[in-house]
């Protein structure tokens, strides 16, 4: 975006009755950068935009139903994003827009791969990428909904170039798109009762996004039918204007729907503000749990345990063989995947799903006869089973830990990078600013959330088995460690 796109935009709102754009707005492009700066002190309690309800872009208005199908406020919004393109007075908006979004959609192959190496992200995008997710949703309910509404024409564009224009206003409604807080807005003063977004909102999308700097409030006035943007704080002269696109958003959030990691969170990773941070968690699937069952059952941990306890006639809990077939245990009654948030990593889902992959077959079979309820950290007080599913977490662990590759960025020398942890490796290229870098960047700060989730989980885990009390063959260090250790025991004494 120019400046005279900048100013073209501004003068367009400031013309429009009820129209208002603040005199000491600017816009600043720095590279690749930009952002809207004051050019004055700005108090607090000032209107910074007054946006027309009629200039901005919404599903409001469109059907909600057509031929027997229910339609997302989504895709109404996206329908009125290509309207938009055919009128006059949404031309300075349309000729702002960016001609490439920071996106997850327009990375390659190559950089999801590598860049988001065992994120939970990955396994989104490459899921959708290999099920054409976007082609199909454009196929079979984008297009039809807007044949409806008459607003394409396949005489007019390939199909390669209708997808791209699908592509360039899903990246739109997604990085610039606001829901309107109905915390701040009550359901009298939304524009629709049962509609509160996505909106595309002109000159009001341009600012960028900073929680802890944030300086503004939005708003949507019932009586001008304005949404109104203010100052919630005193804005010294110079200083960019941001706004928060969500509180409490994790990385992974921020950069699967906006495209980016907030510098301020790469800060927080990379300054250990491990309090401050509200981290991407990680998640374990039931096919890695049982993937991570079989390679404990592999080992000869549950037969050392059982040996152990034998020999020590203090341990009067029940123990048994793992030789039963962990996938064909009936988990459906919890999550296909398991969220391990950085605090309290052991939810009761978990564990309830550790303990029922390991359960002996009658207790199973009588578990599952009562009900299958979810269970809590009380039956780890069981010395067998609670070793095993502190060994099972410990093997997941190191499952998904092995998951993160090294990443590397094409053209930077950097030695003995796959020596490096993370955080020193995000270190070393924030040191050196160069176009290129932002997406391993991005990458980088999601994978050190998640890993230190997982380094809890195991923490955790260790905490549990401690207590439980320590038998001879356990391994307590890493888990890749563990993992490693416990295969090589189980050869050793196969030959």
């Amino acid at each position: 975006m120019s400046n005279d796109m900048f100013s073209e935009l501004a003068d367009s709102i400031g013309k429009s009755e009820d129209g208002f754009v603040h005199q000491n707005l600017c816009l600043k492009i720095d590279g690749t950068q930009r952002g809207v700066y004051s050019t004055k002190c700005i108090r607090k309690g000032e209107m910074l935009i007054s946006l027309p309800e009629k200039l901005s872009i919404s599903g409001f208005g469109k059907p909600s139903c057509y031929d027997g199908r229910n339609v997302s406020d989504w895709l109404r919004c996206v329908a009125s994003y290509y309207e938009c393109h055919a009128e006059a007075k949404f031309q300075p908006y349309t000729n702002s827009l960016p001609k490439k979004y920071e996106s997850l959609l327009e990375w390659s192959d190559e950089e999801v791969q590598s860049f988001l190496s065992g994120t939970t992200i990955l396994n989104l995008v490459q899921e959708d990428r290999k099920n054409k997710v976007l082609e199909k949703r454009f196929r079979d309910a984008v297009k039809p909904y807007l044949k409806h509404l008459k607003l394409v024409s396949s005489s007019f564009m390939s199909m390669t170039e209708e997808l791209e224009f699908f592509k360039k206003a899903c990246m739109c409604i997604s990085t610039r798109g606001f829901h309107l807080d109905t915390n701040l807005n009550d359901e009298k003063s939304l524009p629709s009762p049962k509609y509160n977004g996505p909106f595309l909102l002109p000159f009001i999308d341009l600012l960028n996004h900073d929680q802890q700097k944030k300086c503004t409030t939005l708003q949507f006035d019932a009586s001008s039918h304005c949404f109104c943007m203010f100052a919630e704080r005193d804005i010294a002269s110079n200083e960019e204007i941001f706004h928060s696109y969500g509180s409490r958003l994790t990385s992974a959030q921020v950069l699967k729907t906006f495209g980016f990691v907030p510098s301020s969170s790469i800060d927080e990773v990379l300054g250990h503000n491990i309090k401050d941070m509200y981290f991407s968690p990680a998640v374990i699937s039931q096919n890695e749990l049982v993937l991570a069952c079989r390679t404990l059952a592999d080992s000869c941990f549950s037969s050392s345990l059982i040996e152990f306890m034998e020999a020590n006639n203090s341990y009067e809990d029940e123990r048994w063989n793992l030789d039963f077939d962990f996938s064909k245990r009936d988990l459906s009654f919890l999550p296909h995947d398991f969220l391990v948030p950085f605090q309290n990593p052991l939810s009761d889902e978990f564990i309830t799903g550790c303990a029922v992959i390991l359960m002996p077959s009658d207790v199973y079979e009588e578990f599952v006869k009562d009900g299958a309820n979810v269970v809590d950290k009380s039956i780890l007080e069981d010395y067998f089973l609670g070793k095993l599913v502190c060994q099972l977490i410990l093997y997941v662990v190191s499952l998904k830990l092995r998951a993160f590759k090294p990443i590397n960025v094409e053209g930077m020398s950097l030695r003995n990078i796959r020596d490096k942890d993370d955080k020193t490796y995000l270190e070393e290229l924030r040191s050196r600013p160069q176009h290129g870098c932002e997406r391993a960047m991005y990458g980088l700060a999601v994978r050190i959330e998640e890993k230190l989730c997982l380094q809890n989980l195991r923490d955790e885990a260790l905490s549990i088995s401690e207590k439980l009390g320590r038998f001879p063959l356990e391994i307590e260090r890493s888990p890749a460690q563990a993992a490693m250790n416990q295969g090589s025991s189980k050869k050793a004494r196969t030959n």
